[in-house]
């Protein structure tokens, strides 16, 4: 009598699982189609943004082929083109070299207005701070001090990629507006900085002997011709940048293989205590 009331039992069973697997089988394989379908969008997305990266790249290079040949109106219209449509990293820079062509033009309006374009869509703090101090650049001998002053001063913050030359630039506008000593103090502090690069430092120091001199009138000429950067700077600029990077991530590397390295039972402030010391 029990092995009846077993197989009763064995039988309800089975039957319930098959209930369930009857009501529960199409929520599981819309389950399994969105996890698919998600995917597929993913790589979709991936590989549409590969292709107008790899597009944006191209007509960006062209314009640049452009103008090296002079040919500023195929050059414009290339730089125009991937600033309207291209991904962000190379709309700011588009719109950096459209900055340049109005420069040139004598529309320095017009090309300030797309250097503040070009900091706004910008990835990374290089291309950022770059648009930022060359539009900074071209309004200094015309902009109030106070104006000049709220450009330039978040780039001449500990960190950023072009502070010495932020610096500098507002140590020039502050002495075209009759602030010597405060100028001259500046010019004293980028002539000893080991981050200023051989050129800064040098000016730094004619600077500070045309004030000493009584010559300090003459200083403020090199704010007219400042509309570009030094090149030569601004590759020791990316390149100090750079090795900064890396060297911070270099030393999260080397926490987290520290922490993953301690023992279970060893201190929560251990791992943290030796990368300061190693600092």
């Amino acid at each position: 009598m029990a092995d009846v009331f077993e197989e009763v039992e064995e039988q309800l069973r089975s039957a319930r699982v098959q209930t369930l697997i009857a009501r529960g089988w199409p929520w599981a394989l819309g389950v399994a189609v969105l996890a698919v379908l998600a995917t597929l969008g993913v790589w979709g997305w991936r590989q549409h943004e590969a292709a107008e990266s790899a597009k944006a790249s191209q007509t960006y290079q062209d314009g640049l082929e452009a103008l090296s040949r002079r040919d500023t109106a195929a050059a414009g219209k290339a730089f125009d083109d991937v600033a309207r449509s291209g991904p962000k990293a190379y709309r700011a820079l588009a719109l950096m070299q459209e900055a340049g062509l109005r420069s040139t033009a004598g529309e320095n309006a017009e090309a300030v207005s797309l250097l503040d374009q070009a900091a706004k869509l910008a990835p990374d703090p290089l291309v950022e701070d770059e648009a930022k101090l060359k539009a900074a650049y071209m309004v200094l001998d015309s902009a109030s001090l106070p104006e000049v002053e709220a450009r330039l001063l978040p780039l001449t913050q500990a960190g950023r990629p072009y502070v010495t030359l932020a610096r500098e630039a507002l140590a020039m506008k502050r002495l075209a507006m009759g602030r010597t000593a405060e100028a001259r103090q500046a010019f004293a502090l980028l002539a000893i900085s080991p981050d200023a690069g051989e050129g800064l430092q040098a000016r730094a120091q004619v600077a500070m002997a045309a004030i000493d001199a009584g010559q300090a009138g003459v200083l403020p000429q090199v704010i007219k011709t400042a509309g570009q950067l030094p090149p030569a700077e601004v590759a020791a600029a990316r390149a100090a940048a750079a090795a900064r990077a890396a060297a911070a991530q270099a030393q999260q590397q080397q926490q987290q293989q520290q922490q993953a390295g301690a023992p279970q039972g060893a201190p929560a402030g251990a791992a943290p205590d030796s990368s300061e010391a190693a600092q």
